[in-house]
């Protein structure tokens, strides 16, 4: 379980960042893991009244996903370009 207070820690770091709105996704997202998938208490319908939270985490990590790509990019280019000159 360990692995489940590390991401809810890192859920309310970025809800400080990006707002509540993240860790209720967080904790939506936690929810229906251990609901549907541990104890399968919860219906396809339930799942959906929720989705929309979840997808909005989604757009966030990738976003900040793809900012941290663009940026290490951006570093090694220039990292090469300063050894060859």
């Amino acid at each position: 379980m360990w692995w489940s207070k590390l991401l809810d820690k890192a859920a309310r770091k970025l809800g400080k960042i990006y707002g509540e709105e993240i860790l209720d996704a967080w904790k939506t997202a936690f929810e229906y893991h251990q609901k549907r998938f541990h104890k399968e208490q919860l219906t396809a319908e339930e799942i959906l009244e929720g989705a929309y939270k979840i997808e909005e985490l989604i757009r966030i990590v990738e976003s900040e996903t793809e900012k941290r790509s663009k940026s290490r990019h951006t570093r090694s280019e220039n990292q090469k370009l300063g050894k060859e000159i």
